[in-house]
């Protein structure tokens, strides 16, 4: 009894040639393909030349069927060796090819459950695997069916130019009279042996390849995926490299902006204001009039956490500080922290930098407003005295 997950090939027979049971569909579509493509041309070809070759070139008719003739026997042969022949028995056309280990080598093949010498493939069309002793004949099949399907599609495109008028006058009726189904008939051969001789072109290019590199198809995949699975590697390697580099910078993006929220935040070292004195540490009150003391300033501008402050020795409202701009542009997360502190700050629309004199933060307004109250509170204090004397 076989073990789990093994498989079980006790009842699949060992393959013998390609004609053993079962077929495969693709062997069956290579068989019903060929055959029909064959018969119609020649249907055609028997129809337009029933009354005798056409009267415009009719060597050129007779050389020509008589050449697809030829060729098409030649690769029926070909395909009918390939398929009755055992591909792990010698033949006379395995003495044709060199002793290289192409040639010589034996891989065993899971279809025949048998190792077989100088093992080219598994032809999936054939149903049967391609190796020395049946490689020679394998390739003429090749070599044939493009040189077959070429031919019909020439002849039946000679058959709707040169020799148009045999092709219309042959295959009139009365039904149709203008000889439609002749042409129609014609074209289909055409296209359909294009189609046909396509796969054929590429396989005999492939293995044409495979001849002047000294390969064989299982080499040649094998190499292919040796050479697929290096550029797979260099490019993983190239994306770690990549991914590397990213993550260093990225780590380094995070210092620096770690390293300059540090800087900027709120309770740092004190700076220079550009236009006065060293002002005092952030989030401390601001200086206020002649010679940097003075009393503090209002909440609004404590909370400004000193961007603006007097300039030294002259008592006057200092520029802004460049810190404050600097902070907010060094990274985009600072611009909402700022606009929290802005929020507690009174409107300074109206005011008017005060002079050097012994004007305070609020300006030149404020002091006249102050002046003026002076001879009133004179006036109030002489009525005091009065009243008290009373």
């Amino acid at each position: 009894m076989a073990r789990y997950g093994a498989v079980n090939t006790a009842d699949r027979p060992a393959r013998i040639n390609g004609f053993s049971p079962p077929m495969t569909p693709n062997q069956q579509l290579f068989f019903v393909g060929n055959t029909v493509a064959f018969l119609f041309f020649y249907m055609l070809v028997g129809t337009v030349g029933w009354g005798g070759a056409p009267s415009t070139a009719p060597g050129l008719f007779h050389v020509l069927i008589a050449a697809h003739a030829a060729i098409a026997a030649v690769g029926f042969l070909c395909w009918l060796f390939v398929e009755m022949h055992d591909p792990s028995l010698p033949s006379l056309f395995g003495d044709c090819l060199p002793t290289t280990r192409k040639w010589t080598a034996s891989k065993y093949v899971s279809e025949h459950r048998k190792p077989i010498e100088g093992l080219d493939h598994f032809c999936s069309w054939l149903n049967v695997a391609i190796a020395r002793s049946n490689y020679v004949p394998f390739f003429v099949l090749t070599l044939c069916g493009v040189a077959q399907y070429l031919l019909q599609a020439a002849v039946s495109l000679l058959l709707l130019t040169l020799w148009h008028p045999t092709l219309a006058a042959r295959t009139a009726s009365d039904v149709d009279p203008g000889a439609l189904a002749g042409h129609a008939a014609a074209l289909i051969c055409a296209v359909g042996s294009l189609g046909m001789g396509f796969p054929f072109s590429m396989l005999l290019a492939f293995h044409v390849t495979l001849i002047r590199t000294g390969e064989s198809t299982y080499s040649y995949i094998q190499n292919a995926q040796k050479r697929e699975y290096k550029a797979r590697k260099a490019r993983t390697a190239a994306l770690s490299t990549a991914a590397s580099e990213a993550l260093e910078t990225t780590a380094l993006t995070k210092s620096e902006l770690s390293e300059a929220e540090a800087r900027y935040s709120f309770g740092s070292q004190p700076q220079d204001t550009p236009g006065g004195t060293p002002g005092g540490s952030r989030g401390t009150s601001a200086s206020r009039g002649g010679g940097g003391g003075g009393e503090s300033s209002s909440e609004a501008a404590s909370n400004y956490s000193g961007a603006y402050s007097d300039s030294g020795g002259g008592g006057g409202f200092g520029a802004p500080s460049a810190t404050l701009w600097d902070r907010s542009l060094s990274r985009e997360g600072f611009a909402d922290r700022e606009a929290e502190v802005v929020e507690g700050v009174q409107p300074l629309e109206g005011l008017r930098i005060p002079s050097s004199d012994s004007r305070d933060l609020f300006g030149a307004d404020h002091a006249e407003g102050h002046a003026e109250s002076e001879p009133n509170r004179g006036a109030q204090s002489e009525e005091s005295r009065g009243l008290e004397q009373v």
